[in-house]
Formats: C-alpha cells, sequence, structure tokens
C-alpha cells in the first residue's frame, strides 16, 4: 500500500509541472494546484496513473486528436478539461 503524505503530493506536483511539453506543462501544472490539496488518496493515485500516461497521449487527447484513454476514470479527465474552461473565460 502507498503512504499518500506531503513528500509524495510534493514528487507529483513536480512530475505535473515538469511535463517537457509546455501545453501540458499549463493543464497538468493547474490540476495539480488547484485540485490535489482536495484530492482523496484515490484520486491522488488517479493523478498518478494519469501522470504515467505517455505525453503524446494526453496531447492529443487534450487537442481532440484521438478518444480519451478508457484506464482514465471521467471524474480525473473532468478536472483536466477544467483547464480549458478557467482559460477562455
Amino acid at each position: 500500500m502507498i503512504k499518500i503524505n506531503e513528500d509524495y503530493k510534493k514528487k507529483l506536483y513536480v512530475r505535473a509541472n515538469r511535463r517537457g511539453i509546455r501545453e501540458l506543462d499549463l493543464v497538468l501544472g493547474y490540476v495539480a494546484t488547484k485540485y490535489m490539496p482536495s484530492m482523496s488518496d484515490e484520486q491522488i493515485l488517479e493523478f498518478e496513473k494519469f501522470l504515467d500516461l505517455d505525453d503524446s497521449i494526453i496531447y492529443k487527447y487534450l487537442m481532440n486528436q484521438t478518444p480519451k484513454p478508457q484506464e482514465i476514470k471521467e471524474e480525473f479527465w473532468n478536472m483536466v478539461l477544467s483547464y480549458q474552461v478557467a482559460n477562455t473565460q
């Protein structure tokens, strides 16, 4: 069993903000900053699973070039897509 503590969250925060593709840094950094403090342990593990996806998969989905990967829960995708809503108003 993985212990979710502040150090674990900090590592995920760094992974979210340093993807290598600036667009993903912005989107995933937003999710980490806005949602991670209130995420349950289950949601944190879902976030980590999302961060394990290849950058090209995430990018293509965000650009509507490919369907959503089925292994990621809809609730989490909604958090990711909230970046678009927050930054287009």
